[in-house]
């Protein structure tokens, strides 16, 4: 637990430097300064993106958690282990993408009158998708090395600081809202060559897979559990996107923009437990591969409080505190309490179950 309490208070920190930054952004400068329907724009698009990748990743992000401890060995550079990866989701993209491209027509058609603004921008879908694609595959082998800290500041601060930056050009009338997307878009580009370039000069990165990846016995693995964790995986974030996805697609923009308010206040919850899931999730995969259950149950119940306690005074302390958050809005967002209190309230029961997705990931039943 030694290492997860170091680790966990570091990306807890970071993850709330990362939240600072998020309510600048998400609570007052976009409320601020785009329209409704453009802040709805941006919402929507990472939230399609979140469920085209899930598809299209093949499931790399847990395949690295589950199967890198063995393959782990630094002398050869984890035999390759990296760009089993990368080729893995990259074939999953293409695939994705063909079909992508052969409906965009269709729902482009059945939602023009709601959201004109998803219609002409829809096709970002593409190169957002495919920027969080690799930097959710390096996050992930960085996650399975235990080196999350990095990881963490990349996705939480740059990120979000970054998009600052775009923003206050945007403001500034340094650039346009077209010119604006891009950066906004870029930014995942940006963090996947920080880690790969971060990985190349600690562990002198060269392009070699090790046969010993194909060989029969590990393919079959790796194939069959990578099929089931986009099954899991992709039901996961249709409950957890499809929400403002269909609020902007069937209503409009400007609601997805109000909901995705309170989403993020609820969002905030759940740091802790991600900041805990993050470093845990390696250690119950060696722990497995040990067969050492006594120690994964001992992590089980004492992440299962941590979060459970940590996750209720955040709620609490928000709901009071929304009223004082309400001066920084357009009345526009004003009067999200109810949404806020649901949302949370499945944030705090989540968080009670611990880490229980990640041992049934790491599980030979899984």
């Amino acid at each position: 637990m030694g290492i997860v309490k170091k680790q966990a208070s570091f990306n807890t920190l970071i993850s709330y430097a990362g939240i600072a930054l998020g309510y600048l952004n998400t609570v007052i400068l976009f409320p601020n300064i785009f329209s409704e329907a453009q802040f709805g724009l941006t919402r929507v698009l990472l939230a399609i993106s979140a469920i085209y990748i899930q598809i299209s990743s093949f499931g790399t992000a847990k395949i690295a958690l589950r199967f890198f401890p063995f393959f782990k060995n630094p002398k050869n550079y984890h035999n390759g282990f990296l760009w089993l990866l990368l080729l893995l989701a990259s074939a999953g993209f293409l695939v994705v993408t063909s079909l992508f491209l052969l409906f965009k027509d269709i729902i482009i058609e059945h939602y023009s009158d709601n959201s004109p603004l998803i219609n002409q921008y829809l096709f970002l879908v593409i190169p957002l998708s495919l920027f969080m694609l690799y930097f959710l595959v390096l996050e992930s082998y960085f996650q399975a090395k235990m080196q999350t800290v990095l990881t963490g500041f990349l996705r939480n601060v740059l990120l979000r600081l970054l998009w600052t930056f775009a923003i206050l050009l945007f403001y500034f009338q340094k650039i346009d809202f077209d010119r604006f997307l891009q950066i906004f878009i870029s930014v995942y580009l940006i963090n996947s060559i920080v880690l790969l370039m971060y990985d190349f000069f600690t562990e002198k990165l060269v392009f070699q897979i090790n046969q010993k990846l194909f060989a029969k016995k590990w393919l079959k693995h790796i194939v069959t559990y990578g099929w089931f964790s986009i099954l899991s995986g992709f039901s996961l974030l249709l409950v957890t996107r499809t929400d403002i996805i269909m609020i902007g697609f069937m209503i409009d923009l400007k609601a997805a923009a109000v909901y995705s308010i309170a989403l993020y206040f609820a969002s905030v919850i759940f740091v802790p437990a991600q900041s805990i899931i993050r470093i845990s999730a390696p250690l119950v995969a060696h722990h497995m591969k040990s067969k050492n259950l006594p120690e994964i149950h001992t992590l089980y119940q004492k992440t299962s409080v941590h979060n459970f306690m940590l996750g209720g005074i955040v709620f609490i302390l928000i709901f009071h505190l929304l009223p004082e958050l309400y001066q920084f809005l357009p009345k526009e967002y004003h009067h999200i309490e109810y949404v806020f209190l649901f949302l949370g309230l499945s944030k705090i029961v989540d968080m009670l179950a611990g880490i229980n997705g990640v041992i049934i990931n790491n599980s030979k039943y899984y």
